[in-house]
């Protein structure tokens, strides 16, 4: 019996002992005073030095990678992006990070699902191909709500870019319409007595070319030079659609019910590279147009007047030649053939999106509306770092001065009325944009881009033959009298019919349903 109560005694008195032990457990977090000496939580607090102030602030905010298509990597990206940085960090709650990538790169990067994943990326021609395909974070009730976006981006080029009811990007505020026209030089205008009132469209240059032909004592070289990389259309005439997915794809107007075309069927594409051939054989075209490097035109030709005649490129008046490629600003005079045109190609030119895998979609989209609304920020996206990248002059116009380590084109990153003006841009810039955009008229498709899912081999195929031969017939190298039947032929054996086809179908469908 004493042997049982022995161990009866020893049992109560090890509850006692563990009893006190949980007690003393769940008092203690009761007591901070007096914290263990290696108490994990306290860790931080003990050891500032390895945690300085302000990392402290800035690792608990996202980190927005933001992607646009440029060549390269400058080699001050990063310094800018933690400038850049310190200013968003304090005002929209979210540091930068830089990226530069390729139309080429861009599907692969969002197929990453692990790592460096873009967040906002500036796409160029290919918003909605990577809309279509659930590469974008829908965006439609960010962009409902949010007063900044609405105030900085019209209505009108918003809702171009809905995709089966939904938006996925952010359209760049620049020339938002595409023109057609040339430029000449105002001592040619006063030498020739040119009057340019009289000049509606290309057929009304010729006069104006052959008296540079006709004058033996000019120094002009070329009377005429175009961008032989794309047809020079007319817009009066015909919509192109879909460049540069397929630039030889348009459709006629109203009165033929939309019909979608290859150009080169139509008796506008025939009449006009039977004229640029005609143009050739006149001498206004040179023997070395064909492959001509179009930026090393845009840099000498008007400005040491080796070119009389060059096509206009669609920027407002006025803004073209103030451009760093025209040094003799306010020697040079544009022509616009007809009011510009506002197309859906002209709108994917350059649009602002967020990936649909980023882990911060919010702070992406604070990063969408700060491109589209804050100069400050727009600065150092655009320009770098004052008094390394840029001065500003006495008028407080923005001067580049290193361009090597870092640059960024405007309409490459979002709203171009945003960021401060240059030195070389004229005073009303915004007031020159908003008049030319005004000015717009709607294409006969605007809104409607098509989906070549269906027809992505044919398309190729047939972009490898319009490749082949399309400069050459339009820099007149070629006789169409000679090569325009063939050059349909292969297009058709390529597959253009079944292209135009799909194409007509899908803007039938879209028709019904404006």
């Amino acid at each position: 019996m004493k042997k049982v109560l022995a161990i009866i005694l020893a049992a109560l008195m090890l509850l006692g002992a563990l009893s006190a032990c949980a007690k003393s457990e769940t008092e203690q977090p009761q007591q901070p005073e007096a914290p263990a000496a290696n108490e994990p939580a306290e860790q931080p607090a003990e050891q500032p030095a390895e945690q300085p102030a302000a990392d402290d602030n800035t690792a608990e905010i996202p980190t927005i990678t933001y992607t646009n298509m440029s060549k390269e990597a400058k080699p001050n990206d990063d310094k800018v992006a933690a400038a850049l940085s310190e200013y968003t960090s304090e005002k929209y709650g979210f540091n930068v990070r830089f990226q530069r990538t390729s139309n080429e790169q861009m599907a692969l990067r969002f197929a990453e699902t692990s790592g460096d994943i873009d967040d906002v990326i500036t796409l160029q021609n290919t918003y909605f191909d990577f809309a279509r395909t659930g590469a974008l974070l829908d965006i439609t009730e960010y962009v409902e709500n949010s007063d900044v976006i609405k105030q900085n981006v019209p209505q009108e080029l918003l809702d171009a870019l809905y995709v089966d009811g939904k938006l996925y990007g952010i359209p760049t505020v620049k020339e938002m319409a595409t023109g057609c026209g040339v430029v000449v030089r105002k001592a040619d205008v006063e030498k020739y007595g040119w009057d340019l009132s009289k000049v509606k469209g290309w057929a009304d240059l010729e006069p104006l070319l052959q008296d540079i032909v006709d004058d033996p004592d000019t120094d002009i070289t070329i009377p005429f030079s175009g961008n032989w990389g794309v047809p020079l259309g007319d817009y009066q005439n015909v919509n192109y659609i879909v460049r540069p997915q397929s630039p030889w794809v348009t459709i006629l107007d109203g009165e033929n019910n939309y019909k979608v075309a290859n150009v080169l069927e139509t008796e506008y594409g025939k009449e006009f590279v039977t004229m640029m051939y005609d143009w050739k054989v006149k001498g206004f075209i040179p023997d070395n147009a064909y492959g001509s490097d179009w930026n090393t035109i845009y840099s000498n030709a008007l400005a040491n007047g080796t070119v009389g005649i060059i096509q206009w490129t669609g920027m407002p008046c006025g803004v073209q030649t103030a451009m760093e490629w025209y040094p003799n600003e306010g020697e040079l005079v544009e022509v616009l053939f007809g009011d510009p045109v506002l197309t859906t190609y002209n709108l994917q030119v350059s649009v602002g999106a967020i990936n649909a895998k980023t882990k911060n979609p919010d702070a992406a989209f604070r990063f969408l509306e700060m491109i589209n609304s804050d100069t400050t920020a727009r600065d150092f996206i655009d320009y770098g770092i004052e008094n390394e990248n840029y001065i500003r002059n006495a008028d407080g116009r923005i001067e580049l001065t290193d361009t090597d380590s870092y640059s960024r084109e405007s309409w490459q990153v979002a709203n171009v009325l945003i960021p401060t003006l240059r030195a070389s841009e004229p005073a009303d810039k915004v007031e020159l944009y908003q008049a030319f955009n005004a000015k717009a008229q709607p294409a006969l498709t605007y809104g409607f881009m098509p989906d070549f899912t269906a027809v992505d081999a044919e398309n190729a195929a047939v972009n490898a033959v319009w490749k082949t031969y399309s400069e050459a017939l339009y820099s007149g190298t070629a006789n169409p009298a000679d090569t325009l039947d063939m050059v349909i032929q292969e297009m058709k054996t390529a597959g253009s019919d079944k292209i135009v086809a799909e194409i007509q179908a899908q803007l039938d469908a879209w028709l019904a349903n404006k």
